[in-house]
């Protein structure tokens, strides 16, 4: 996954930002900007985990890599 592009990253701070008003409203506007940062780049981090792990899966699968059907457990 590639990084949100900066016109897509306001988009989805904006989003985050009116989500959590009512929970980062007691934050002064400079940590609420800090927050919203975090979040967003927790979120695209987590994504770029998860895009990794299933080419990681589907590669492995391509090779004739058997997988239970249980929940992978970390």
């Amino acid at each position: 996954m590639e990084q949100l592009t900066s016109k897509n990253r306001k988009r989805l701070k904006n989003k985050m930002a009116e989500t959590f008003n009512d929970h980062i409203r007691t934050l002064s506007p400079g940590m609420q900007e800090i927050l919203l940062d975090d979040l967003i780049t927790a979120f695209e981090n987590r994504f770029k985990i998860l895009n990794q792990t299933e080419l990681n899966m589907y590669t492995l699968t391509n090779v004739g890599v058997k997988f239970p059907d249980a929940t992978i457990q970390t």
